[in-house]
């Protein structure tokens, strides 16, 4: 019996995948003037990469919802290992410079750029790499410069709509005010004490008018012829020639009485004085 030999076809095993370790250290410097509530690499710190392959580190920055006014990083690495492919900060849109034309070095800086709402959701930086060869490699990213500047929020407040207010009429009710009785004031009268005026009585001299004598006047008889009749007349009307003298005695009369009535005036207005 003759059997047929048996042909296996040879086997091939593929060598293992060379592989990159890649540690990533972040950090912050001294000089930040505006510490960032956090900024970290998102993801593991880290991270096995096959040789060939194309890998992207990622950090956020959690800014409270604060603008980004100024900042500068700078991002270390081994070029004999890692071939940078593109860096990027996609949220700043214009006003950002990046420099990768040393090798083994990323630096990026913006300023001026206030304005720009940092979402901590989404990415703030981003590096992508391609691994050259298998081993470790050790990686930096410093926040070297960074600036924020508070951005204000509108606020949006619903309109409020009053209500219109009916009030009820206000009834005023008159007020009555009773009438005010004042009682009549009465004062005793003041009797002040008259003091009498004594008045010094005046005493008046009686005033003494001599006598005023009236010497006669002697008139000489006129003796004219005459006829029997005219002879009869004037012994009938004559006085035999001599003058009266009644008219004196008339005026001491009427003098005394004169005087008589000036002193009982003068006496009784006295008597009424006293």
């Amino acid at each position: 019996t003759t059997e047929a030999p048996t042909t296996e076809a040879p086997t091939t095993t593929q060598p293992a995948p060379e592989t990159l370790a890649v540690n990533v250290n972040t950090g912050v410097s001294e000089h930040v003037t505006d510490m960032p509530k956090a900024f970290a690499l998102d993801g593991e710190a880290a991270k096995t990469v096959n040789v060939g392959d194309t890998f992207t580190l990622t950090w956020k920055l959690d800014s409270d919802a604060k603008a980004v006014e100024s900042l500068q990083w700078i991002y270390n690495y081994d070029a004999t290992k890692l071939e940078l492919v593109k860096a990027e900060m996609p949220q700043i849109t214009s006003g950002a410079e990046i420099n990768d034309t040393v090798a083994g070095v990323v630096k990026a800086n913006a300023s001026n750029i206030y304005g720009y709402a940092v979402d901590a959701d989404n990415a703030f930086i981003n590096l992508t790499f391609k691994a050259l060869a298998s081993g470790t490699v050790d990686t930096t990213m410093t926040l070297d410069e960074f600036a924020l500047v508070p951005v204000e929020e509108p606020t949006t407040e619903a309109p409020t709509t009053a209500e219109p207010t009916t009030e009820a009429p206000t009834t005023v009710e008159p007020t009555t005010e009773a009438p005010t009785t004042v009682e009549p004031t009465t004062e005793a009268p003041t009797t002040e004490p008259v003091e009498p005026t004594t008045v010094a009585p005046t005493t008046v001299e009686p005033t003494t008018l001599a006598p005023t004598t009236v010497a006669p006047t002697t008139v000489a008889p006129t003796t004219k012829k005459s006829t029997s009749d005219s002879a009869t007349k004037d012994s009938s009307n004559s006085s035999n020639g001599t003058v009266k003298t009644g008219s004196a005695s008339m005026a001491v009369i009427i003098l005394l009485v004169l005087v008589s009535a000036t002193a009982a005036i003068y006496f009784a207005r006295r008597r009424d004085k006293e």
